[in-house]
């Protein structure tokens, strides 16, 4: 098979590091997630094999069912030959889950036969990661070690108070800042005892980490609201960091060491910044290590990518990531944010979200044409306001719990169409009284007063006119829009 073969596929729509190649495909297979010996959940779709990973996604709709597991979380390959059937038994690490995975080949081909012993090849290969790196790994999940505590409690109704200085005995090197200064919003409004709750249930019986099976209920308890205290985790899964952050253990750290005595302009530029990052947010104000957290991110990634260095607004959300992760953690999410999901936003000439904001006037014309037509009647520049709300992922203009909220979206969604579905909302529900502006500057008060005033209710109104409303807008259109104006730029006509 050749290597370069379907890198692209893999990298782009299961966000697996770009080493991993494609080894053997199957069409057609039939998979039983086993949670006991009553309970499961079944599935037809395609399943791939990469030299570390398993890929499964429903062919009728990926979210039914998908994982993208390590073969390092395999304990167990059996098989069953007969003469009816072609299946395979795994049975998957159980740190918190007890799941085994019945997968079913088409009996009248070679396709099954031949991935059971391209299987069975990567599995003996993956023998020492199995054995020597995957525990430690898992063990070291902030879902692990909350998890394990939660289920050594004998009162199952009982929720972990992450304040107790008791609790603070995990010795967990990923938690977040927000596990020490506590998380943005109110707990009762944003109901985290319930979704605490809801995402131990998923854990317990689907796993996490490298290992976890993504079906119906994971996307539906994410745009509830991931639960504060998971939702490092679920980013970095979601982003792809976490399969980064496996494949390449200690380059961070590796990074910072290296470089500790040198200096650049990068570096001079975020120390400029560094310290106005989020000063709503304790964690950046009273906590000296939230600066040097924040600090050691940018500059290990000016190093890592000096390409792109730094450019403001990626200490605002490397600053909204380390509320929620650790410094590494965070450090492989800004990797997968500025070289894949907003690729050329934070580049020298910021080519990529200059042609998102044309993008974004488009889809204005098309689906709010009023406002569209108001904005070209008074030259208003609308870019002058929506330029930030891009480039920080709305964390410069929403309170952090709601930004938050955002992030959740935007790595499911798979980075920018949330940011213009979000922003057509925004301009929707303003739409009224920005009618009645004729300059820039009455925009930009009319946006100031709406952030300010906001509260749950007007968000959740957000969030539906972006996903109901505006949720037919998808990456072909995108794409399509995109073209033309590339056309029509490179022709001279924009």
């Amino acid at each position: 098979m050749d290597k370069h073969l379907d890198i692209s596929f893999l990298e782009e729509d299961y966000k697996l590091p770009i080493t991993e190649f494609l080894i053997v495909t199957c069409k057609n297979v039939e998979v039983r997630v086993e949670y006991d010996s009553k309970n499961g959940l079944n599935s037809i779709g395609t399943l791939h094999l990469t030299p570390h990973y398993l890929v499964f996604s429903d062919y009728k709709d990926h979210q039914y069912m998908n994982f993208t597991i390590h073969l390092g979380n395999i304990r167990k390959m059996e098989k069953v030959n007969n003469s009816e059937q072609l299946m395979i038994i795994l049975t998957l690490t159980s740190n918190i889950a007890k799941n085994r995975l019945f997968i079913r080949f088409n009996r009248y081909t070679q396709h099954g036969s031949n991935f059971i012993i391209n299987l069975k090849r990567c599995l003996v290969n993956d023998i020492n990661i199995a054995k020597n790196v995957m525990p430690q790994f898992n063990n070291n999940l902030m879902t692990t070690k909350f998890l394990t505590k939660y289920l050594e409690q004998k009162d199952r109704n009982s929720i972990i108070d992450i304040d107790n200085e008791e609790e603070h005995n995990y010795h967990i090197d990923n938690k977040g800042l927000g596990f020490i200064h506590g998380y943005p919003g109110d707990d009762i409004i944003t109901k985290q005892d319930i979704k605490q709750k809801l995402w131990i249930d998923f854990f317990t019986k689907n796993g996490t980490g490298l290992r976890i099976i993504r079906t119906n209920d994971f996307y539906k308890l994410i745009r509830v609201g991931v639960c504060d205290i998971f939702r490092g985790e679920i980013w970095e899964i979601l982003s792809g960091a976490m399969y980064q952050r496996f494949q390449q253990p200690g380059i961070y750290k590796e990074i910072l060491q290296s470089n500790m005595t040198k200096n650049s302009q990068a570096i001079e530029d975020i120390e400029k910044d560094v310290r106005r990052s989020l000063p709503e947010y304790k964690g950046f104000i009273d906590d000296a290590s939230g600066i040097d957290s924040l600090r050691n991110v940018l500059v290990a990634y000016s190093w890592k990518n000096p390409e792109v260095g730094y450019c403001q607004a990626m200490n605002i959300v490397a600053a909204q990531l380390l509320i929620y992760m650790g410094e590494e953690e965070t450090f492989w999410c800004i990797t997968q944010l500025c070289e894949n999901y907003l690729k050329g936003y934070y580049s020298k000439n910021m080519e990529g979200i200059v042609l998102d904001q044309k993008i974004l006037q488009v889809l204005i014309q098309e689906k709010i044409p009023v406002l569209y037509n108001h904005i070209q009647r008074y030259d208003i520049q609308i870019s002058v306001m929506t330029l930030s709300w891009f480039l920080s992922i709305f964390t410069t203009v929403l309170p952090l719990e709601y930004s938050a909220r955002i992030l959740d979206i935007f790595w499911v969604n798979g980075g920018r169409l949330s940011l213009f579905q979000v922003s057509l909302a925004i301009l929707k529900i303003c739409g009224e009284n920005l009618l009645i502006c004729t300059d820039d500057a009455h925009f930009v008060s009319v946006f100031r007063n709406f952030f300010n005033k906001i509260d749950h209710n007007t968000f959740q109104r957000i969030m539906v006119t972006a996903f109901k409303e505006f949720g037919v807008i998808d990456y072909k259109i995108i794409n399509s829009i995109k073209a033309k104006i590339e056309k029509s730029d490179s022709n001279g006509n924009w």
